[in-house]
């Protein structure tokens, strides 16, 4: 199975067509989350299997426990961070397919991400 930046890839943009791509991901407690950041051009999907996740878009917030899932609409600011003390089993679903190839590049450099992620469409706030 191919590896990403931490994501396990399960179906990308070679697999079906363009439409999706979608990754599960081992979360530890203590792993620090993500910086706001928005995808331009993919919806994003986090479907929880095990553990918690917040998961802040815009202006709210959502405690994503075992089997709740949530839908991020392309263009929205958002982070999420594990929940203290809980390790977590998450899917990721993007639509359509494409920012896999962001994750790929992101493993390959050492530093700064945000040029690679302005070129998938991706934005993060520092």
């Amino acid at each position: 199975m191919e590896t990403h930046f931490g994501l396990n890839y399960h179906e990308t943009a070679e697999t079906t067509n363009g439409r999706f791509f979608l990754a599960t991901s081992n979360i530890p407690s203590d792993d620090p989350g993500t910086p706001w950041h928005l995808h331009s051009k993919e919806d994003e999907w986090v479907l929880i299997f095990s553990g918690a996740l917040k998961v802040c878009v815009s202006d709210e917030e959502y405690l994503l426990k075992s089997g709740d899932h949530l839908k991020i609409p392309k263009a929205s600011w958002h982070r999420w961070s594990p929940v203290k003390n809980f390790s977590s089993h998450v899917m990721f679903l993007f639509s359509p397919a494409g920012i896999e190839d962001m994750f790929r590049e992101w493993d390959q450099i050492h530093g700064e991400i945000e040029d690679v992620g302005m070129k998938y469409g991706t934005a993060i706030l520092k």
